[in-house]
C-alpha cells in the first residue's frame, strides 16, 4: 500500500511563505536590490503563467485564484518597474552627491 499525504500543498506552503519573506526582505534599501527584486518577480510571474495555463486547460477557478493570477501577471510587473525607477533615482542621486 503507497504512502499518501493527506495534505497535497505543504511543500508548496513553505514554499510561498519563503517566497514572501524573501520579497518583504527586499523592503529596506530597495533601491539596492534590483537582482533579487527581479528574480523574485520572475519566480511569481512564472508562477502566474502556470495558474493561467491551469485557468486555460481546466476552467475557470475560485475568485481567490483569479486574484492571485491578477496579483501575478499585472501588479508583479509594475512592481518592477516601479521599483526600476526607485533605483534609477537613487543611482542619479549619488552620481550628483558624489557618493
Amino acid at each position: 500500500m503507497a504512502c499518501r499525504s493527506r495534505q497535497p500543498f505543504p511543500f508548496l506552503s513553505g514554499f510561498f511563505l519563503a517566497i514572501g519573506l524573501a520579497w518583504y526582505g527586499c523592503v529596506p534599501s530597495i533601491e539596492t536590490k534590483t537582482e533579487r527584486f527581479r528574480l523574485l518577480a520572475a519566480c511569481t510571474f512564472a508562477g502566474g503563467l502556470a495558474r493561467l495555463v491551469s485557468l486555460l486547460s481546466a476552467g475557470t477557478p475560485s475568485p481567490g485564484h483569479i486574484a492571485g493570477l491578477c496579483v501575478e501577471l499585472l501588479a508583479v510587473p509594475a512592481l518592477v518597474w516601479w521599483q526600476g525607477r526607485i533605483a534609477n533615482k537613487a543611482i542619479g542621486k549619488s552620481q550628483l552627491s558624489g557618493a
